[in-house]
């Protein structure tokens, strides 16, 4: 016997339309509580947001613009970066200035006299200084030493200025210091089988240079700073605990108010007896800085021991300002 699909659905047991029905009845049923959800009822459907589609290509002034932040971040790197080699550079002169000026002290602390050859211990004078030569950049003609300065003459030793001698080398202190008995050229220096240093101890350690020019200890044995120049070194002489360097000296270089008397300046005192400023100490050790147009060649600096500054000391010259000192406050 054959039925149709709707006769064979009217032929089925009861209990299969029945259970039939319940489910169609349940799926309905919960659809429509979905639908009439509250909001307090554990049932929601919820509609998936679609995400919104944009373009992700940048317009001409947004590139501009980031162009132009990249450029000045640029510029302000570049500029870091260039001061970081002269930042370097004060660095290593403030600690070479210190390490001498703490080696001079330890060798007088040792053998109680100064690192000098005998000649100069016993010259008479109160302070020596030794150092270079120097041509300013700051003003035309301008130099250091100056022989026509007030008081300065030359001698043996280089120079005699009304606060000792000038010796326009550094490399007796540092055969001394650094006790060494020959230059590299085989040459004995001042301290000739170690008798300006019988214990034999090196008092400093410096950076040894196969050259006369590079910062450093050169073959002359003269100890330069990272520009290139002597470092100046003024010692006391005569055990009074005081000393006056001939560049910081006079009156018009130091006094605040640029003449006799009063503060000085970087803690220098008027000393009446001479019209001087000195140090309270046994040695000042100095670099002339930068300034200069290259290194090995001229430094900026204004020595002016006669005449008055037009505000204050000379020492706080803009050309002056720039001097690594030892005793700088």
């Amino acid at each position: 016997m054959k039925f149709t699909i709707y006769e064979w659905q009217r032929h089925l047991p009861l209990r299969f339309t029945i259970r039939r029905s319940r489910r169609e009845e349940a799926l309905i049923g919960s659809r429509s509580a979905c639908r009439t959800a509250s909001a307090g009822q554990s049932v929601q459907l919820l509609a998936k947001p679609q995400p919104l589609q944009r373009s992700h290509a940048f317009t001409l002034v947004e590139l501009l613009v980031v162009i132009a932040i990249i450029g000045i971040l640029s510029a302000m790197l570049l500029v870091v970066i260039s001061r970081v080699p002269a930042h370097a550079k004060k660095a290593q002169a403030t600690l070479d200035v210190s390490q001498i000026a703490n080696a001079v002290e330890e060798y007088n602390s040792t053998y109680s006299h100064m690192p000098v050859s005998d000649a100069v211990q016993h010259s008479g004078s109160n302070n020596v200084t030794y150092g270079g030569t120097y041509t300013s950049a700051a003003t035309a003609g301008n130099r250091y030493p100056d022989p026509s300065a007030p008081g300065w003459r030359t001698s043996t030793f280089g120079y005699s200025t009304p606060e000792g001698l000038y010796v326009t080398s550094n490399s007796d202190v540092m055969a001394i210091l650094l006790d060494q008995p020959l230059y590299p050229n085989s040459t004995p220096t001042i301290n000739a089988n170690h008798q300006r240093n019988p214990k034999q101890k090196p008092f400093l350690n410096l950076k040894l240079v196969s050259d006369t020019v590079s910062p450093g200890v050169g073959q002359d044995l003269n100890c330069r700073d990272p520009w290139g120049n002597p470092y100046l070194i003024t010692m006391n002489l005569n055990d009074d605990n005081n000393v006056e360097d001939p560049f910081y000296a006079p009156p018009s270089m130091s006094s605040l108010t640029g003449f006799d008397s009063g503060a000085g300046v970087d803690g220098l005192s008027f000393q009446s007896a001479d019209d001087h400023y000195q140090f309270h100490g046994n040695v000042m050790v100095w670099s002339m800085g930068p300034g200069g147009p290259a290194d090995h060649s001229q430094t900026s600096f204004t020595y002016s021991p006669v005449t008055t500054a037009p505000s204050g000391a000379w020492a706080q010259d803009p050309f002056n300002k720039h001097h690594i000192l030892s005793w700088e406050q």
